[in-house]
């Protein structure tokens, strides 16, 4: 079963004060067709969706593009990163779900898995973990800190 990894597209960056995203178009048509050509039955976006967590229009839709192509080919999976802002990632997260796009923002979520089955009956089960944000997901007591 072939997956795809991928990760840190960091859309909306600029490079030198140049904008990137003519570059980040081209790779998002490359990869939706490369995933298509090499039979790809998962594509996994492991966090930095985004260069900021409030990202420009155009980057936005953008990756609305990609999620459409890549889920038109396969199951599409998501975390942010620490570039991202998982409560914005997560909006609208039910609906991406019956749509194929599996979005992983809440940590509360973490212990519900992908399955995927290849046609041989091979299950393939994928947890996703979202960036820890220290400030927002600390564990250490008041007397700790």
């Amino acid at each position: 079963m072939k997956v795809l990894h991928t990760s840190d597209w960091h859309l909306g960056r600029k490079f030198l004060a140049r904008d990137m995203h003519e570059h980040q178009d081209e790779f998002v048509e490359w990869l939706i067709t490369e995933a298509a050509a090499q039979g790809v039955k998962l594509v996994v976006i492991a966090g930095d969706i985004f260069d900021r967590s409030v990202p420009p229009q155009e980057s936005i839709t953008l990756f609305e593009r990609a999620l459409v192509g890549l889920s038109s080919v396969c199951p599409v999976f998501v975390i942010p990163g620490n570039h991202d802002s998982a409560v914005r990632l997560g909006y609208g997260g039910t609906f991406f779900e019956s749509n194929g796009v599996h979005i992983r923002s809440e940590t509360a979520k973490i212990d519900q898995p992908v399955h995927i089955k290849a046609a041989d009956s091979t299950e393939l089960v994928v947890y996703g973990i979202p960036y820890l944000h220290p400030d927002i997901h600390s564990v250490l007591t008041a007397t700790e800190k």
